[in-house]
């Protein structure tokens, strides 16, 4: 009686993570859509500002990658 106590125990925690990590997926993404959308709609409303957005983080992305690549041959 005590196994089939801990079995019904384990499949129902095993349940529960399981749809915790299912709201969690879905909840991630709604944001991600949300984050797109309102990309879209600042892009939409001011072009040369989100231009000038996505140009300053692509200069950030190549100064960590030459920072990157200055750390490795050093090494």
């Amino acid at each position: 009686m005590l196994e089939q106590l801990k079995e019904r125990i384990k499949t129902a925690l095993a349940k529960f993570a399981k749809r915790k990590t299912q709201e969690q997926a879905e909840g991630m993404a709604t944001e991600a859509k949300d984050i797109v959308a309102s990309t879209k709609s600042a892009a939409q409303r001011n072009p040369a500002g989100f231009a000038l957005l996505v140009l300053i983080g692509l200069g950030f992305v190549y100064l960590q990658m030459r920072q990157h690549r200055q750390v490795q041959n050093l090494s």
